[in-house]
């Protein structure tokens, strides 16, 4: 699939480890169109959060997702990761962790 002209990549912090498997940490600020972010949700199967939810200590500074954004998280088997969403601006702190 093709990135939209108007994505737009605010920050960005990813980390993979030399081991044999793949295990990622991925901290990632952007701005996309709805219909893309919809599509995201859909294909990677998210569901909306419940209860209160908790980033690692080790996040990074500028990774400050808004109160009030809609927290996706996965529907399946995770490790914590989260994506919070901005519907009104297409603004999402991504959070992904594989290990």
């Amino acid at each position: 699939h093709s990135v939209p002209e108007d994505f737009e990549v605010i920050h960005g912090q990813f980390w993979k480890s030399t081991h044999f498997t793949y295990e990622y940490i991925t901290f990632l600020h952007f701005k996309a169109p709805m219909k893309w972010i919809n599509e995201f949700i859909i294909r990677n199967d998210l569901k909306t959060a419940t209860g209160t939810q908790t980033l690692p200590d080790d996040t990074p500074k500028w990774f400050d997702p808004y109160v009030g954004q809609k927290v996706y998280i996965p529907s399946g088997f995770s490790q914590g990761s989260m994506y919070f969403v901005n519907e009104k601006t297409g603004e999402v702190f991504l959070y992904e962790i594989q290990l």
